[in-house]
């Protein structure tokens, strides 16, 4: 029985693998690089911060690149 559930895993990993790695690229490059993060913070609440060591420059609301497409 173990034998037969290693298997159905391993077959499993195996269909995975290429949207897991395909999710870790898209998270990478939506990311960048790590270092432009500090360290995550648990507020008393249970909420995560991640905060960037340098924040980004925030774009004016008239500005025409700040509008999202429907």
């Amino acid at each position: 029985m173990q034998q037969g559930t290693r298997l159905m895993l391993r077959g499993m990993l195996a269909q995975m693998q290429p949207k897991m790695r395909q999710m870790l690229d898209s998270l990478g490059t939506l990311m960048g690089d790590l270092n432009a993060y500090e360290a995550p913070v648990v507020l008393p609440n249970g909420d995560i911060l991640i905060r960037r060591k340098v924040p980004l420059v925030p774009i004016p609301p008239g500005d025409p690149g700040n509008e999202t497409a429907l």
